[in-house]
């Protein structure tokens, strides 16, 4: 027993003992499945805070033979399931974080020398009989031990991807790309191994070639396949946790929900829990990472990628044709190239276009949510571009309250002044145009209510309909017009009763009209109740 060939449960003991601790358990019975399949060797990417660190650590401590871990996997799902006997604690396990081997080197060689001056010594104390030596590599003290004993190993390791986040130099990473390959794809080496298990933010680094790694699995943001409800948490088990600890849901479904895994809803699961401590929703995921990254791609607006940007904070979708990941970043040159990545590390999620004649990667990207539209704003705030926008943003909650309280002249006056504003980056005269305006000038209404645009609504489709996310709050529909009076705009509400179809708000409903007019320029805005 070891630090990384068997290790002992200590790590994963830390993440029972958490308070907010979700049984994720049954991801082994996925794992299980592979076993000793030619599906053995997966790589899953999940953006930052998702919980991968815990999954590996709960995969360690289930299929080391390091320790019994029967009671500590007692109480959970997997104890149930038939695949639970057959595989608990029956494997060699070698289990590291790329992380640490990569920032933490005890010596002046690469990162695929650290990782064999780490884990051979541990090998050669855990298996005495199996003739390994010091000068071995990781390959041919696995097949020794393995020759000598005829156990498998399971391989688990965490943070896969530095190498390519940090942009080593290529050489470094054409050797680790080849250590890898000497792991799940060499013939002497594979046939050792029952189960590797790769996890990063990234998805599978590709070389060149495309063959490389070309027999890994894959589990990605954009095709999670069965892992998709096993990292981060699902909307069931945040609900389930508000309900635990009196907070609410709808809350925290406008701050953390909108990654669309599969059929699931994910959450951030570290957000969460921070809420959840902390009684508060805030910018946990913008603590535990850069949002420069998005702030780099701005500054070297590719294909004029900032006039897309307040498109993106406003909650609206931009069309996207996914790519193929490269492993290298820096060559990134389209705009589609700087989608993918944001895609795939999570500050932007894709969603594909049914209505296209073709299918595989055309489709839209748009912000999941609350929390990580404030990174796109954290990020912009460094552009002098942005500078008078920002300032929309900042007042968004005054605008909404000018709104409830009826103060026509301050709500017209607001989205003329953003409306101008946005000329340089949208076609002005064009209603859509006024509806990036509205959404852009009330983003900070987006954690009280959910907003949609061409809302079904009566006899026609209401343009902008806000629905509270809780009670005490009234509901909104806005119309759009330009070159017409507001009076029109209110008629055209209660002609084709847009209300009745917000039932529950009869009584709490406010009508908006907004018009401007395309050769002043000048707003004009009126708010009535419904009767």
């Amino acid at each position: 027993m070891g630090f990384y060939v068997n290790p002992n449960l200590g790590s994963f003991e830390e993440c029972r003992n958490l308070h907010f601790f979700v049984d994720k358990s049954m991801l082994l019975s996925v794992l299980n499945s592979k076993i000793n399949t030619k599906d053995r060797f997966i790589c899953l990417s999940r953006s930052r805070r998702m919980g991968k660190t815990m999954a590996a650590t709960m995969i360690s401590a289930y299929y080391t033979k390091g320790s019994d871990s029967h009671e500590i996997f007692s109480d959970l799902k997997i104890k149930d399931d038939p695949s639970f006997e057959k595989h608990i604690n029956k494997y060699n396990v070698i289990t590291f974080d790329m992380n640490d081997m990569y920032t933490n080197r005890t010596g002046k060689g690469s990162t695929v020398d650290e990782i064999n001056y780490r884990i051979v010594p541990e090998l050669i104390k855990s298996f005495p009989s199996a003739g390994i030596e010091k000068s071995d590599s990781l390959y041919s003290a696995m097949i020794k031990t393995y020759e000598q004993s005829g156990d498998k190993f399971i391989i688990v390791i965490d943070e896969y991807d530095v190498l390519v986040r940090e942009q080593v130099l290529k050489q470094e990473l054409e050797e680790y790309l080849r250590f890898l390959s000497g792991l799940f794809k060499a013939s002497s080496t594979s046939e050792a191994i029952a189960l590797g298990y790769m996890t990063g933010i990234l998805p599978l680094i590709k070389d060149t070639s495309q063959t490389r790694l070309n027999n890994i699995y894959e589990s990605s943001m954009v095709n999670p396949g069965p892992f998709a409800p096993y990292i981060g948490f699902t909307s069931d088990e945040v609900e389930a946790l508000c309900c635990a600890n009196n907070m609410p849901f709808e809350q925290m479904k406008a701050w953390y929900d909108g990654y669309k895994l599969g059929k699931y809803e994910i959450y951030c699961s570290n957000s969460v829990c921070r809420a959840l401590d902390n009684q508060e929703c805030d910018d946990y995921w913008i603590q535990t990472g850069s949002y420069m990254v998005i702030n780099d791609y701005i500054t070297m607006d590719i294909e004029n990628i900032k006039d897309d940007v307040l498109t993106l904070i406003a909650g609206q979708k931009v069309a996207v044709e996914t790519r193929t990941f490269d492993n290298d970043v820096a060559s990134i040159e389209s705009k589609d190239d700087v989608y993918t990545y944001l895609i795939n590390i999570g500050y932007l999620l894709f969603e594909e276009d049914v209505s296209a004649e073709c299918y595989g990667g055309n489709g839209f990207c748009y912000i999941p949510n609350n929390e990580v539209r404030n990174s796109w704003i954290a990020a912009i705030s460094r552009e002098d571009d942005y500078n008078g926008l920002l300032d929309f943003i900042y007042k968004s909650t005054v605008l909404l309250e000018a709104t409830k309280n009826g103060d026509e002249n301050l709500v017209a006056q607001t989205l003329e002044d953003c409306h101008e504003r946005l000329l340089s980056s949208e076609k002005y005269n064009n209603e859509k145009t006024l509806e990036t305006v509205i959404r852009f000038c009330y983003l900070n209404a987006i954690w009280k209510y959910s907003m949609d645009l061409e809302m079904p609504t009566g006899k026609g489709f209401a343009d902008v309909v806000f629905i509270p996310r809780h009670e005490g709050i009234p509901a909104i529909i806005i119309e759009l017009k330009n070159n017409k009076s507001t009076d029109s705009a209110l008629a055209q509400i209660k002609e084709k009763n847009y209300p009745a179809s917000l039932k529950g708000f009869e009584d709490n409903l406010l009508l908006v009209a907004v018009s401007y007019d395309e050769k002043t320029k000048k707003h004009t805005c009126k708010i009535e109740k419904a009767c």
